[in-house]
């Protein structure tokens, strides 16, 4: 999963390697690789799959490349 914006810059790094079958799997596996307890903090962000806006439930397969973007505050 490659991190973009503050959660990017909170994280320390640009991208996690995650093995999972949903986004909602993604996510948890994420949080557990940057030491979250859960992973709240990350549903705030929006997830997009090879370029598409996607859901929980969304099915992931191999070689698909997820996008996590942090919240963004307009102005």
């Amino acid at each position: 999963m490659r991190l973009f914006g503050t959660l990017r810059l909170d994280a320390g790094r640009r991208r996690v390697e995650v093995d999972a079958a949903t986004v909602a799997e993604a996510l948890e596996k994420t949080a557990a690789a940057l030491g979250l307890a859960d992973p709240g903090p990350l549903l705030q962000g929006a997830v997009y799959v090879n370029g598409e806006r996607a859901g929980m439930r969304t099915r992931l397969k191999d070689g698909d490349e997820l996008y996590l973007l942090s919240p963004a505050a307009g102005g």
